[in-house]
């Protein structure tokens, strides 16, 4: 069982850019804003599907629509399951996600990078990619899986697995040990990557 609270996905975005929603929608528009907030909900829980009918276990929350918890079943035969957990296993031991292995537990998982646009005063924009990551833990017998997406995060393995990796620690044995990962994450600050489309004209990407 997973037990995912949604967040106020609006608080959130005006905490982050420092302006109230309605200035954004002076922005960017309503409906585009709200294509954006819908779209990075259900791909996080796509994402989180996907990982979990790898792992053979079921999406429970009774927050989440009932149709995002039906267990569903792929066509490919599990036969083929091996193959691609052991590839997302070598991606936690000596792939872009080493820095999300656990002293203890072997962890399976994915890093990827989304490219990044926006719309402004009816002009395309491109910012800084966004950081994904996918995973399941214990390889052999889960019991968490997560998807993390960090918006304007650059890559995968930069902020999403370290993110994915203490959460799955916290939640298999209930303490955090690696402090220093801890500390890099609670003092990571992604403001100005936010803030960046909306106080600059010309600005650099995944710098």
């Amino acid at each position: 069982k997973l037990d995912i609270d949604f967040i106020d996905i609006d608080k959130e975005i005006e905490n982050k850019l420092g302006m109230k929603i309605s200035k954004i929608f002076e922005n960017m528009g309503e409906k585009y804003f709200r294509e954006i907030e819908e779209n990075f909900t259900l791909k996080i829980l796509k994402r989180s599907n996907i990982v979990i009918s790898l792992g053979g276990g079921a999406f429970l929350n009774s927050k989440i629509k009932k149709e995002f918890t039906l267990k569903k079943y792929t066509t490919i035969d599990s036969i083929h399951y091996e193959k691609i957990i052991n590839g997302m296993y070598n991606v936690i031991e000596k792939g872009t996600a080493q820095n999300a292995k656990i002293t203890g537990i072997e962890v399976v998982g994915k890093t990827g990078t989304a490219e990044n646009f926006i719309k402004i005063n009816g002009k395309r924009l491109q910012l800084t990619d966004h950081s994904i990551f996918i995973g399941f833990a214990p390889k052999d017998d889960p019991k968490i899986a997560i998807a993390v997406f960090i918006e304007n995060g650059y890559w995968g393995t930069r902020w999403a697995a370290p993110i994915a990796s203490l959460m799955m620690e916290k939640y298999l044995n209930k303490k955090i040990n690696r402090k220093y990962l801890e500390k890099y994450i609670l003092n990571g600050n992604l403001i100005d990557e936010y803030k960046k489309p909306y106080l600059k004209s010309n600005f650099k990407i995944n710098e």
